[in-house]
């Protein structure tokens, strides 16, 4: 397919340079470069976000507790704002995706995205043979972001290329990708990055009605409900022997997952303590407690930040976005979303990369009018 640059193009593509936050870049200049930008698609978007109807009202919902929660913990205007225009990005993917999708259809947008992550990834790699940068430290930072960053995306990228060569026997490039996403993962010392990128693989295997299971809303809140049981429940998975011994032999790290469990049981009574608002946008709960970290489990970190709402909220709005007819072709995020959960088991990754893998599924699914390869060259206003 001839590829066209036309506004909606762009408005992904500023977008995206709103969420890849480059290094070389101030942090002043990219939070109000970021700003403006999520101010000025959700207005540019403001017909197909308010036709969405209840995933925004629930994001709107969210940032409402959350903001609250902030403001009561910290007191500070400056956190409250960022809190807000967090969760109003994430309104601005389901806006432009869909947006795109309507006007363009879905072959023009997964091409874009891919174009845009390979230029950014090419890049980002590149400078791996010509920076000297310390892999071992855990605090470095790469061209788009840190270790935690520069995994996910290639994760991503690697399952966006498996939704756009679905029908394609070039679709074995996306699993030749995810193994170079688990390399790259061990270039820059990512074990979670490592986790995802086989746990994809892995589900690449899965037949055709297990895929179907997997592509329902209630099939990944149940996944999520499960793993936390098995977690926090009696089974106390991290302490199971066999589990403490693929954790020291295998992934090489220390027997209490690197401090985590200290920071696990601290979360239990951190929520006890606050159940119902958390303590707020990234918050310092655990470094006012214990000196140290964060919830390290993506549940947990929701919990603790937006409180038992909050995540009730947050999670509906998950429950939601997955809650359509399916198309086959969304496997390859189905597969992302459950990978990132997977790795939520032991880092805060159910956020901004998990959300675009689940605004991009909505903006699919919900592709009222547009064939799967469907263009419409109308670029007229919105």
């Amino acid at each position: 397919m001839k590829f066209k640059i036309n506004a909606h193009s762009i408005d992904v593509i500023l977008m995206m340079l709103a969420l890849l936050q480059f290094s070389f870049i101030p942090r002043t200049v990219f939070l109000v470069f970021r700003y403006v930008v999520t101010l000025y698609l959700l207005y540019r978007y403001r017909k197909v976000i308010v036709g969405m109807k209840i995933i925004p009202i629930l994001l709107v919902l969210y940032a409402a507790v959350l903001c609250f929660s902030t403001l009561v913990n910290t007191f500070s205007l400056t956190w409250v704002i960022s809190a807000f225009m967090l969760i109003m990005q994430y309104v601005t993917f389901f806006g432009v995706f869909l947006g795109m999708v309507k006007q363009h259809g879905v072959e023009r947008l997964i091409t874009l995205l891919c174009i845009i992550f390979l230029i950014c990834l090419i890049v980002n790699d590149s400078l791996f043979l010509l920076i000297p940068y310390d892999f071992t430290d855990p605090n470095e930072t790469y061209l788009i972001g840190n270790k935690f960053l520069v995994s996910y995306y290639h994760c991503l990228f690697g399952s966006l290329i498996y939704v756009k060569y679905f029908f394609s026997k070039k679709k074995y490039y996306s699993p030749l990708l995810i193994i170079y996403s688990a390399i790259v993962s061990m270039i820059v010392h990512c074990t979670t990055g490592i986790i995802i990128a086989l746990s994809i693989l892995m589900m690449m295997l899965f037949p055709k009605k297990i895929r179907k299971f997997m592509e329902k809303g209630s099939t990944f809140i149940g996944s999520l409900i499960l793993e936390n049981f098995l977690i926090w429940g009696p089974f106390h998975l991290f302490t199971n022997p066999l589990i403490v011994s693929f954790v020291v032999n295998v992934l090489h790290k220390s027997p209490n997952l690197t401090g985590r469990t200290q920071l696990y049981n601290a979360t239990m009574d951190l929520v006890e303590k606050s159940p119902i608002y958390g303590y707020g946008h990234n918050t310092d709960i655990y470094r006012d407690t214990l000196g140290y970290g964060n919830a390290q489990n993506g549940l947990f970190h929701i919990i603790t930040q937006a409180g038992i709402l909050g995540t009730v909220i947050y999670f509906t709005m998950v429950y939601l976005s997955l809650n359509h007819k399916m198309l086959e072709r969304v496997y390859g995020l189905i597969m992302y979303i459950y990978a990132m959960l997977i790795g939520s088991a032991v880092e805060i990754n159910l956020s901004t990369q998990f959300i675009i893998a689940i605004a991009i599924i909505y903006a699919i699914t919900n592709n009222q009018g547009c064939s799967i390869d469907g263009e419409k060259e109308d670029d007229s206003s919105l």
